[in-house]
């Protein structure tokens, strides 16, 4: 038979616990403490409830024993007296996730389970690492507040951009769940200054110059662009020309020195030079020019013809050959010498000079012996024994032989006892015949006045 017990229930709050006490008496108490929580979900092993005892959260009805009917709970008793069901099988959150106050995290990476009769988060403990706030667009801490990559070890570091420099221009930074480097700027380019602007020592100084290598003119006389940009020293400068000889301005049609302003033909060393034409003579009567791309001789004067003047009018290296001159004419030495020996070509000193002049030229001048023979011998065959006046003086200064064409009397051929300044004898005339002693062609000192033969000579 089954005693009814009428039980009179009276409360009171002792240390935060609601004790459910029998109307039967003190020693008739049913030890049941329920938290005021409604429980200690996130007790640990070890933590007490009143009197010394886990919260067990159940009324005891057996005063103090164990009831097949009651809920199995987490508190180190066998609430529904069999031994085989696991402490806590039937606490509502068992196997429910959660998270670890210990860790930085919010995420519910543990498990609630029954340990030592309380009920704890297992598997989200200090061993477990905590959830790092990566770059990949996901919550990895599972705090909104956290912003994504706040983790990442190198945000906020300078890097460089996807340019083609080298250089750190900007820094890390989480955009779209990505980590990613920004170079807001545009690529440093290696310009020539003696700076590694893109940040990499393997690249030459001046690499980036848009110029570099462009054709270009060094410092010469023309305008030719035939040198190349190159850095030097952390300068721009043009190579490879200055090297290189000045293109001249030739005479052929051509821009050679790449400067319109300059007349063709500029350079040539012949340009406004005397030229002798297409006629039958040798003189250089025209100038040479730069007609249609090639040189021309403007000689358009025809040709020179020889006339008794003294003068090479033909150029051809020999005096007044074939041009009818008076007297005898002979040559010697690429001389012309005029020979008057008949008798009615006799005149005085100064008249022969002044006649000789007239035609180109002087009285003879006699520069030594070998010339002093060759007129000897041309007087013996003209006139014999005759005088001839030639151009010897001294009728500047008394005693101081010198030529009509001037200059001093270097060499002479005086007749033995000559000169001897007899009644003022101040000319020259030779006597062809032979003294005795072997002068030939002797001179002696005469009175101008004295009417003789004479001998012109003149060069080319």
């Amino acid at each position: 038979m089954r005693r009814v017990v009428l039980v009179v229930l009276t409360s009171a709050w002792l240390g935060g616990c609601f004790l459910q006490r029998s109307g039967a008496g003190a020693g008739d108490l049913d030890a049941a403490v329920t938290p005021s929580d409604g429980g200690r979900p996130d007790a640990r092993p070890g933590d007490a409830g009143d009197a010394g005892e886990p919260d067990t959260g159940v009324v005891r009805r057996d005063g103090g024993g164990c009831d097949p009917e009651a809920p199995e709970l987490c508190n180190g008793v066998d609430d529904d007296c069999d031994p085989s069901t696991a402490d806590g099988a039937d606490e509502p959150d068992l196997g429910a996730p959660c998270d670890d106050p210990r860790d930085v995290d919010l995420c519910p990476d543990g498990t609630r389970v029954c340990l030592g009769g309380f009920m704890v988060c297992d598997g989200d403990d200090g061993d477990q690492p905590d959830e790092v706030e990566l770059c990949n667009g996901l919550d990895d801490d599972c705090d909104p507040s956290t912003p994504d990559g706040a983790a990442e070890t190198t945000l906020g570091d300078a890097c460089d951009g996807d340019d083609g420099d080298l250089c750190l221009d900007d820094r890390w930074r989480c955009e779209g769940g990505a980590l990613m480097c920004v170079d807001d700027g545009a690529s440093t380019a290696e310009l020539c200054n003696g700076l590694d602007d893109d940040c990499d020592p393997s690249t030459p100084d001046g690499a980036g110059e848009p110029d570099l290598g462009v054709a270009c003119d060094g410092p010469d006389a023309d305008l030719c662009a035939d040198g190349a940009r190159v850095c030097v020293d952390g300068a721009l400068a043009c190579a490879d020309d200055g090297d290189q000889p000045d293109e001249v301005e030739l005479c052929n049609g051509l821009d050679d020195d790449c400067d319109p302003s300059t007349p063709d033909g500029a350079g040539e060393p012949t340009l406004g030079g005397p030229c002798d034409g297409g006629d039958a003579d040798l003189c250089e009567e025209g100038a040479w020019r730069c007609d249609a791309g090639g040189m021309r001789c403007s000689d358009a004067t025809g040709d020179s013809t020889e006339s008794c003047n003294g003068l090479d009018d033909d150029c051809d290296g020999a005096v007044d050959e074939g041009a009818g001159c008076p007297c005898d004419r002979r040559t010697f030495g690429g001389h012309s010498y005029l020979f008057c020996g008949h008798w009615s070509e006799q005149r005085t000193w100064t008249s022969a000079r002044d006649w000789c002049r007239g035609r180109g030229y002087e009285l003879a001048q006699v520069d030594d012996r070998v010339e002093m023979r060759w007129i000897d011998q041309q007087l013996d065959d003209i006139a014999g024994n005759r005088r001839w006046w030639i151009g010897a003086n001294d009728r500047g200064v008394e005693g101081t032989w010198a030529w009509t064409g001037g200059g001093a009397a270097s060499y002479t051929n005086w007749r033995s006892g000559e000169p001897n300044d007899a009644g003022g004898e101040d000319c020259v005339h030779v006597d062809p015949e032979s003294d005795g002693s072997d002068t030939r062609g002797g001179w002696n000192d005469a009175e101008c006045d004295l009417e003789d033969r004479y001998v012109c000579e003149a060069s080319p």
